[in-house]
């Protein structure tokens, strides 16, 4: 079929596939909840230093995140919708002000990327959709320069950037389809892991491996803090098979993650 023979990026979204596992969800959670737990050990330490040029915030948000993609849109006869993916983060950032203009900060924060889209084909006796979901799970730790402006005691702007590195731990793709022929219609769904073996049918097979470039706007209010931030990625996470299959495509476009997110959190 039209659609079925379309695959954006190489994927292999008509095999069936598992996703992750119970037994790898578990073993992600542990090593998530170890890692926590040694983070926040580091910061008690830390705050027991009694260095008041050493603070550690704990930070929440939502994510709205996206993926950089081939444009098909020149495709004749094929509507091609590409959406943003929510998701959330979670972690910690310790904190070094320098003096009251000048910071650094570092910390260890899991957050949700990821992209969603929709192709669709009508003609006149045969059309299709396809629903489409990526959900990657990572570590990322942000290595941040930082501005400072306290407008009072209590109220303080701030404003990071700089690099971050991130090493993915998880993911899926999720395709729905719908095709009808000559009135008869169909529907199926299809899962692959986002991370893995890409001669295998069950993956994706993009790489683990992430970096890219963030930037911070926030406000300090006494203990509590809200902010925006974008990530940037610079790495193309898929892998050589694809680079070299699209060589003599001009409409290819490495895959990269972008990412907004609303932030909150509580400074000790």
């Amino acid at each position: 079929m039209f659609l079925y023979s379309l695959k954006k990026k190489q994927n292999k979204y008509y095999s069936p596939g598992s996703g992750i596992t119970g037994n790898k969800k578990h073993y992600i959670m542990k090593k998530l909840s170890f890692i926590m737990a040694v983070a926040m050990l580091l910061c008690v330490s830390t705050m027991q230093a009694k260095n008041e040029k050493i603070s550690y915030q704990i930070q929440a948000g939502l994510n709205l995140s996206q993926i950089t993609s081939a444009d098909v849109d020149e495709v004749e006869g094929l509507d091609y919708k590409d959406g943003v993916k929510p998701g959330f983060n979670l972690g910690f950032r310790f904190d070094y002000q320098f003096n009251d203009y000048f910071a650094v900060q570092t910390g260890l924060t899991y957050t949700m990327k990821g992209e969603k889209y929709k192709r669709s084909y009508n003609g006149e006796y045969y059309s299709t959709e396809q629903k489409t979901k990526h959900t990657a799970h990572y570590f990322e730790i942000p290595i941040l320069a930082g501005a400072r402006y306290s407008i009072n005691d209590d109220i303080q702007l701030k404003f990071n950037t700089g690099p971050y590195i991130a090493i993915g731990l998880g993911g899926k793709c999720k395709t729905k389809y719908e095709e009808t022929n000559t009135g008869d219609t169909e529907s199926h769904e299809s899962w692959q892991q986002f991370f893995g073996d890409p001669e295998k049918e069950d993956s994706e097979g993009c790489k683990r491996f992430d970096a890219g470039w963030k930037f911070e706007l926030g406000v300090d209010i006494k203990n509590y803090y809200v902010g925006l931030a974008y990530d940037l990625g610079f790495v193309d996470i898929t892998n050589g098979d694809v680079k070299k299959a699209n060589k003599d495509n001009d409409n290819y476009k490495a895959m990269m993650n972008r990412n907004f997110s609303i932030n909150v959190g509580y400074k000790f």
